[in-house]
């Protein structure tokens, strides 16, 4: 046989479909890094932007108020990125054995129960709340100016959420991903002969042999790397997906603590004050802010517990930062759904 049917039938689309999901890929980090961008600015907006030649703010409310306004801020904030987490780490549910299988759509339909439920509350609720904040500025006397691009990021971050939403319930194209596995399993047979004519023309049995193997198994390598770039949000699968629990829960914490740290310098830890959206699960001593969030870049932590802001959450790659080996549980994609499940009533707001 021919050895561009080979390339036509089982290569092309796989390259294809690995193409796509990279392309998928790229998108979703950007639309990650708009929402945290856009968080960011959402919060330096409502905690110091000013009106009235610099007075505006010391005549609407005194500092303790302003405080209290920013963490109300801060709390929808945090709760977008840590709800966005744990919506977009959920098991996929759009695979075909979901749609044609009787226990596939069974289990599709918890997951996507799950997911509806963070869906509602990151977007529909905690936008709804920081439009009301927004509202409340603007009766305070922000100029409708600067109101208006507030509701652009407002509506920028709606935008972001949407478009990791469709990236993470929408799969490349079905009919690719079926003609490259199918291809890929009864082509290989059907090249035996070809193989045999290596071995006579190189005069070499071994080489016929190896061609034989290494075939298939460059075939299967292609196709499994078609399937673990289907999700992208699984970090602790591949070394190609995006670690979403780093960058929506760790990272973006400690960005918008450590700027509430820094403009309010007095002020109490933020946690002490206002429900935490997610709980950690880690054992062991708790901070005064009551939580701890560890990026695993950080190389070390001192005997105080080092100080972004003065709260911690783990990450799930979480090494050995301290004597005490405090560490996160990486967990299961079996047990996604059930770790994600955290409050059996309507409201998601953890």
């Amino acid at each position: 046989m021919d050895w561009i049917v080979l390339g036509f039938a089982v290569v092309t689309p796989l390259t294809v479909t690995i193409t796509l999901a990279f392309r998928r890929r790229e998108r979703a980090l950007y639309e990650i890094s708009r929402i945290r961008s856009l968080c960011f600015q959402i919060y330096q907006a409502h905690v110091f932007w000013d009106w009235d030649s610099g007075k505006g703010r010391e005549k609407a409310m005194n500092p303790h108020q302003w405080l209290d306004h920013g963490d109300q801020v801060l709390e929808q904030l945090i709760g977008i990125g840590d709800e966005l987490s744990r919506f977009l780490t959920l098991p996929t549910s759009s695979r075909s054995y979901h749609r044609m299988l009787k226990s596939g759509r069974h289990k599709a339909a918890n997951i996507v129960e799950v997911a509806y439920r963070l869906l509602d509350s990151l977007y529909t609720k905690r936008i709804v709340k920081l439009s009301i904040l927004t509202e409340k500025l603007k009766t305070l006397g922000l100029s409708p100016a600067e109101i208006s691009r507030l509701r652009q990021y407002e509506r920028f971050i709606g935008e972001a959420i949407e478009n990791l939403r469709m990236i993470k319930m929408y799969r490349t194209p079905q009919a690719l991903r079926s003609f490259g596995r199918i291809f890929t399993l009864l082509v290989p047979a059907f090249y035996s002969s070809a193989f045999a004519q290596v071995a006579f023309d190189l005069d070499s049995f071994t080489m016929g042999v190896l061609f034989a193997i290494l075939t298939p198994l460059v075939l299967t390598a292609l196709f499994q790397s078609v399937q673990l770039m289907e999700d992208p949000f699984v970090g602790w699968v591949t070394l190609d997906g995006i670690d979403v629990n780093e960058e929506m829960e760790v990272l973006h914490f400690h960005q918008l603590i450590s700027a509430r740290s820094y403009l309010f310098p007095t002020a109490a830890p933020f946690e002490t004050m206002s429900k935490a959206a997610i709980v950690s699960d880690v054992p062991g001593p708790r901070s005064i802010g009551g939580s701890y969030r560890t990026s695993h870049f950080a190389p070390s932590l001192d005997d105080e517990g080092g100080d972004m802001g003065g709260s911690y959450r783990v990450s799930h790659f979480a090494m050995d930062v301290s004597p005490t080996n405090i560490r996160a549980t990486k967990p299961s994609l079996s047990r996604s759904a059930a770790k994600h499940r955290r409050n059996e009533s309507n409201n998601c707001d953890f």
